[in-house]
């Protein structure tokens, strides 16, 4: 029960939980204020994007530390399964799993070995069910030797998480980690689901034992309000699928796919289609689009162009086009579906059209899950790249 089990429940029962599935930090830096919001005051916030840390946690670590300037904020840097690599043999007798991911290895002399992550690796073992916590694979773990296995290399995502706790006073908090991978996951796999990444009931509670302890050491009472900084207005339908914003004609539709989760989706024939967005501000405001990428290329997502106009505008005369390239970045290969924040162009005051057009035929139609609207805070924003 995610609503009961998870670590911050066995904090706080009053915690508040902000997370977004299959989103990086990238849209709480730009949306902070619209998630946040202006009624409540924390103590103790934290944050858990290593994997993704580069994509604007320093942006969010800022926005939140400017806001509650006494607040503990704690960064987390958790391991999961497919941040350990099956090293012998990489992929070679595994014809259903041809992607190799090059892994760095030792500390003085960092070499680089081919191999496969651990979930690739097991599914291809022992097929696609594989329990986690099964007989079968403890067993086909132990048929393997130490020097079998390495980690992933993470090194942007700890120097990421490092930067931004030491730019605003933050702790960074470590899941113990077997030095040895292959007895990491032989001793610590029931610390995660069977999905081989979310973190089990047993996991939660290590995390919130380990992180009470912390909370009660450093810890402090938070009382002092600061500003948003230029503030934000920004509409999500990820997760709720209420999109709040007129859209386009019958070419365009709201669609559920996945885990209850939702987007606009545009078809690559006939155009695209367009949605409509309000500027609630005096000024202009940067826009940025979220929407769903798959990794490693190809995508299964259309590269996408986007043209904002005034209402009477015709969308042909337009002298800025952003094309929007739906690859994740996401490290160490593994296959990602996840939602992606780009910068895709300036909206002046009053209302406006985002023309959407997509280039290409492609597996799945281009998928919108969120337009926000905010100040360039900081150049750090660039962190964001990956439009073109």
């Amino acid at each position: 029960n995610r609503y009961a089990d998870a670590y911050p429940w066995r904090l706080s029962p009053h915690a508040t939980n902000l997370a977004l599935r299959a989103n990086g930090p990238s849209y709480p830096a730009v949306c902070t204020e619209s998630m946040v919001g202006d009624d409540d005051i924390f103590d103790v916030i934290i944050l858990e994007y290593h994997l993704r840390a580069e994509e604007g946690l320093l942006i969010l670590a800022r926005r939140l530390r400017e806001r509650f300037p006494d607040a503990l904020i704690i960064f987390f840097k958790i391991w999961h399964p497919f941040y350990i690599h099956h090293l012998a043999g990489g992929d070679d007798n595994n014809n259903n799993n041809k992607k190799k991911t090059a892994i760095r290895v030792g500390k003085k002399n960092r070499t680089e070995k081919r191999g496969q992550n651990f979930v690739s690796w097991a599914q291809g073992t022992l097929g696609p069910d594989v329990s986690l916590h099964g007989r079968d694979l403890k067993d086909a773990l132990l048929s393997t030797k130490e020097e079998d296995w390495a980690y992933g290399d993470q090194t942007k995502g700890d120097q990421a998480v490092e930067v931004a706790a030491k730019a605003v006073g933050g702790y960074i908090y470590e899941l113990q980690k077997n030095p040895s991978p292959l007895q990491a996951m032989i001793h610590h796999n029931h610390w995660f689901a069977d999905d081989f990444h979310h973190m089990s009931k047993y996991g939660h509670q290590v995390v919130a034992n380990d992180v009470g302890r912390f909370i009660k050491k450093h810890g402090r009472r938070s009382d002092r309000v600061g500003s948003w900084g230029g503030g934000d207005a920004c509409l999500s339908w990820f997760t709720d699928g209420h999109v709040g914003l007129p859209y386009g004609d019958d070419k365009v539709r709201l669609a559920q796919f996945g885990d209850e989760k939702y987007a606009l989706e545009f078809p690559s024939s006939g155009g695209g289609g367009s949605v409509e967005i309000t500027n609630p501000f005096d000024h202009d405001r940067t826009l940025y689009l979220t929407y769903m990428a798959t990794g490693p290329a190809p995508s299964k997502y259309p590269k996408t162009n986007i043209i904002v106009t005034k209402q009477s505008e015709d969308p042909s005369h337009a002298q800025v086009v952003v094309m929007l390239d739906p690859i994740s970045s996401i490290p160490d290969g593994h296959g990602v579906h996840v939602a992606k924040l780009s910068k895709a162009g300036v909206v002046p005051p009053g209302t406006s059209i985002i023309h959407i057009h997509p280039l290409e035929k492609t597996e799945r139609p281009f998928r919108l899950t969120g337009i926000s609207l905010t100040s360039d805070i900081d150049a750090d924003f660039e962190v964001f790249g990956d439009q073109k």
